[in-house]
């Protein structure tokens, strides 16, 4: 199923409370998604910023895995620090803030 940006703002924010339950302050969507190139095959990518304490690696997979469920598709969760140095700049640009 192909997902639109406005459909994947719409299952952000209807799972806003739950989604901050993961330390979470800061949702962006970015890719095909948010450049409204994507097709059925496309995955959403998605960066976050966590809050002072940070996250660990079983926080990132869990967000990860209740993103894939409630999208009903393939789901990347990164975090903006861990964004790749050559490709921040092009990312950030193209990032949407969700929540």
């Amino acid at each position: 199923m192909k997902l639109t940006l406005q459909d994947v703002v719409r299952v952000v924010k209807d799972n806003e409370t739950e989604i901050r339950k993961f330390g979470v302050q800061e949702v962006y969507i970015f890719g095909s998604v948010a450049r409204g190139d994507s097709t059925s095959s496309s995955d959403v990518d998605i960066f976050v910023e966590f809050g002072p304490s940070g996250c660990d690696f079983f926080t990132l997979y869990d967000l990860e895995k209740f993103l894939e469920q409630k999208l009903q598709t393939r789901v990347d969760v990164g975090t903006k620090r861990a964004l790749h140095p050559l490709l921040k700049d092009k990312i950030m640009r193209e990032a949407v803030r969700v929540a």
